[in-house]
């Protein structure tokens, strides 16, 4: 009888140290890549073409129950919503928002659910409810599972890479059952747990092109934000370029003075130059001189995010007249209203 990966959700096989779900023994009740992972933190074992995209949409089609959208604000794309609106309308929806001890001190959960809420203003989407979260904060978890309890039928946890899930089904469930790291792309299958008498399905992270895809592993850790995030405002009166490398040469015109403000992570390679850039890019990286494909936003007159898919945003104040962007992955950069 074939059995399921408790970690992962990977078919366990014993024919194939080389593919997903291999165990020495068929006994075991979680395969080598997680027993890994677990005791030895071992991310050489992801892979990050283990998900296909389009296979794991049809299999969440065919799993009945409400679904639990997980969103990570530092990492908040918008294009999941678009997704739930083409592919989940008819479903009822629970958002959760994951990680908030991560985000400005100054953001309380009610300003978080405010933000939540406008920005799903006009979308097709079933949300019965916004709950905000942090596994640093077990009084969130108990007001969620409160909230999950007033929820009929089994719970689907969906959500971009990383953004939680397995994590939080552990918190809920007051277990380890299920393998986490702090890399994406470790759940690899649909993953059942039983809880209080229904099931809570874990799901692969969606995943869309984004930047840290065309990085090793090791190499987007320093993207990742760990710590409590603190912001990089500054004031603009003159044309100022920044530089997120390897990816994003980024140069903002004023038409008055304004403010920007950055949500990176502390360890991202985040530069700001003047007019001295070109030398600079060309000094200590001049690898981004050939980013050559180049967008454009003319006339921002409203507080506005630019946002890196994966990497965090960037937050204007003030009258813009230009925003010039080079990059290789120009369908990774988005505009929105301003979330903070």
């Amino acid at each position: 009888m074939s059995k399921n990966c408790q970690g992962c959700g990977a078919l366990l096989q014993n024919k194939d140290i080389n593919k997903i779900g291999y165990v020495v023994d068929l006994e075991h009740e979680i395969c080598r890549r997680c027993f890994r992972l677990k005791h030895y933190g071992d991310v050489t074992v992801i892979h990050k073409d283990e998900v296909i995209f389009k296979d794991l949409l049809q299999e969440l089609k065919q799993v009945n129950g409400s679904l639990v959208l997980l969103i990570d604000l530092l990492n908040y794309d918008t294009r999941i919503l678009d997704m739930m609106e083409t592919h989940f309308k008819d479903r009822q929806i629970v958002l959760v928002i994951t990680k908030s001890d991560l985000l400005p001190s100054t953001l309380s959960r009610e300003k978080i659910k405010r933000m939540v809420n406008i920005s799903l203003t006009d979308r097709k989407i079933d949300h019965v409810a916004v709950a905000v979260t942090s596994l640093k904060s077990k009084p969130s978890i108990e007001n969620l599972k409160r909230m999950l309890s007033r929820v009929r039928g089994d719970l689907i946890f969906i959500g971009m890479v990383n953004a939680g899930k397995s994590s939080l089904i552990n918190a809920i469930t007051d277990s380890n059952s299920l393998t986490v790291s702090s890399f994406p792309h470790t759940t690899l299958k649909i993953n059942q747990v039983e809880y209080e008498g229904r099931t809570l399905y874990d799901t692969p992270g969606f995943k869309f092109q984004g930047y840290l895809e065309k990085l090793s592993l090791k190499a987007a850790n320093q993207y990742a934000v760990l710590k409590p995030i603190k912001a990089k405002t500054f004031q603009v009166s003159d044309p100022q370029t920044y530089i997120i490398a390897p990816f994003i040469i980024l140069t903002l015109t004023p038409s008055e003075p304004l403010s920007v403000t950055f949500y990176v992570s502390e360890t991202c390679p985040f530069h700001r130059c003047g007019k001295r850039a070109l030398d600079y890019i060309q000094k200590h990286h001049p690898e981004m001189t050939a980013l050559n494909s180049e967008i454009r936003y003319n006339k921002i007159n409203e507080t506005t995010d630019v946002v890196f898919s994966g990497i965090g945003w960037m937050s204007i104040k003030g009258k813009a007249e230009s925003i010039i962007i080079q990059t290789d992955l120009k369908s990774e950069i988005t505009l929105r209203k301003a979330l903070l």
